[in-house]
């Protein structure tokens, strides 16, 4: 974005989409938005993923070292 550009809002970035797939001879099927249920999974996902890891490292590194662990 050039330094003279004014910021463009969620609306008028999706009607750009949405123009732009319409002249490519497509229409926008998919929806752009996340409900609060969505939010609050993704959020779980990423937290549980990044705790699992942690766990699972310490776990390698008690019952064998860095061998174990690349083994």
């Amino acid at each position: 974005m050039a330094s003279g550009s004014k910021k463009l809002t969620a609306a008028e970035i999706e009607a750009n989409d949405a123009e732009l797939l319409a002249r490519l001879g497509y229409k926008q099927e998919l929806k752009r938005e996340l409900t609060s249920v969505g939010n609050m999974g993704m959020a779980l996902s990423v937290v549980c993923i990044s705790s699992g890891l942690t766990s699972l490292f310490a776990y390698g590194l008690t019952t064998g070292g860095p061998v174990v662990m690349v083994w």
